[in-house]
């Protein structure tokens, strides 16, 4: 239903009553209160955000907090964990009225699904209306206004697609069963021996990873390489570039597969050399590959609506995102806050999409130590990125190494694997002069 302009605590000033459900929320509250497990079966969908009314709001991230310290959830300990908030919200005796008035907590995800609902459209509501002065941007051209206004209302209500967020014990162990039974190619491989066996066989669908390493340790030079592997494979790849251009990166590409240093290429085409036949074989073969390149995405709501608008044309299996630092920030809030807020986003669109989301990181000041192996807490402008991430691989150098050398010795390791045990590393063979990764030859660490 739809509340009034007389709710005395609805965050909303606005001369028209965005759409709400007072009770719903008051229902989910209640539910929560009268059985401690309700909270786990909607927290995963129902966000602090979603609700309406302020105090509704500030009950619920009480009763958050409580379920995520594993403590009891009931009106003395959610009283207790408001603190200064319980008089704000009506006293104890508003959550007495909380449990009085709620009929079952049965129908607790009913309820849930009603207040996720309402929220979204109100989102909808006010990307709409934020929209409005788009189109008189100077300088911008309408396909562009277009693009940016379908980003923004996708991003404000995303529709799930084809996903399944819910199952029955009997459908999830059908779906082991199926899934058990197909090849090792539902994966995405890595290629080196060391590591895939960690994974399972590679990088898994729903999976949000971060390769991490230091300026000139080859973090982009590897993600397409895998991109390039596994769009040869018919997988179709996204990358997100804020550093590189399309050129840069299918220049890359080619000097890896053809076999001459990036820094040649031109002069090979130009002059005609011996290289020639082969830079064009593979760039004939590169040109078929599917893999799509924008360097336009704006802001995390351009990233989420211009993926699903691509997944929609064509389904999207991996998405690489270079570099997560460099996407751009509101500056109303704490940056680190908005990269967690990132890192939650990423994720859930990898499950969304039932693809593989690469994010590429830089570590912090603390971090910039090239013989240093980087940990999960190294990496910049978050605590939330590597808390989100199922897998965080990182590249280090074991030993310092000549600026001017190509061929260096660099090792990859797991700071983080949510499918194998943390800590597996491969020494690899980085020849950045060809923009490639190969296994050392002189042996591997295991």
């Amino acid at each position: 239903m739809t509340g009034s302009n007389s709710n005395p605590d609805s965050d909303f000033n606005q001369e028209q009553v965005r759409p709400h459900s007072v009770e719903s929320e008051e229902s989910v509250l209640g539910s929560c209160l009268i059985d401690h497990e309700g909270v786990g079966r909607i927290a995963d969908s129902l966000t602090p955000e979603d609700f309406y009314s302020q105090r509704n709001r500030l009950v619920y991230i009480a009763i958050r907090r409580l379920h995520e310290r594993g403590g009891p959830i009931d009106q003395v300990s959610v009283a207790h964990e408001l603190g200064d908030d319980l008089e704000a919200v009506g006293g104890a005796a508003y959550l007495a009225g909380l449990v009085a008035t709620t009929p079952t907590s049965v129908h607790v995800r009913h309820y849930a699904d009603t207040v996720t609902r309402t929220a979204s459209q109100r989102r909808l509501i006010k990307a709409i209306e934020n929209v409005h002065s788009l189109p008189f941007i100077n300088g911008s051209q309408p396909h562009e206004l277009a693009e940016l206004i379908s980003d923004q209302i996708l991003a404000a209500a995303p529709r799930p697609l084809g996903f399944a967020t819910e199952w029955t014990f009997r459908e999830a162990v059908d779906d082991f069963l199926e899934g058990a039974g197909k090849p090792k190619g539902e994966r995405f491989p890595t290629g080196f021996q060391h590591i895939d066996p960690s994974l399972g066989g590679g990088l898994d669908r729903g999976s949000l990873c971060i390769l991490a390493a230091d300026t000139g340790h080859g973090k982009t030079t590897l993600a397409m390489q895998w991109a390039v592997d596994w769009a040869t494979e018919g997988r179709n790849v996204e990358v997100l570039s804020y550093e590189m251009t399309a050129v840069s990166l299918v220049q890359r590409a080619i000097a890896a597969r053809a076999g001459v240093p990036s820094l040649s290429l031109e002069d090979a085409v130009r002059n005609q050399s011996a290289d020639q036949a082969a830079i064009y074989d593979v760039a004939g073969q590169l040109s078929d590959l599917p893999i799509n390149v924008t360097t336009r995405v704006r802001d995390m709501n351009s990233l989420e609506g211009y993926v699903r608008r691509r997944h929609r044309s064509k389904p999207v299996d991996v998405v690489i995102m270079d570099h997560l630092q460099m996407l751009p920030m509101s500056d109303t809030q704490h940056r680190v806050a908005q990269m967690d807020d990132a890192a939650i986003r990423l994720k859930r669109l990898a499950l969304d999409l039932n693809c593989v989301v690469i994010g590429i990181s830089q570590p912090n000041r603390s971090g910039l130590n090239g013989n240093k192996r980087l940990t999960v807490s190294a990496l910049r402008d978050s605590h939330g990125i590597g808390a989100n991430a199922d897998v965080v691989m990182a590249l280090h150098q074991p030993e310092l190494r000549d600026k001017a050398e190509t061929r260096q010795k660099v090792v990859l390791h797991f700071a983080k694997n949510r499918f194998g045990p943390d800590g597996s590393e491969q020494a690899l063979h980085f020849d950045s002069s060809f923009s490639r990764f190969r296994e050392w030859s002189g042996g591997n660490s295991k």
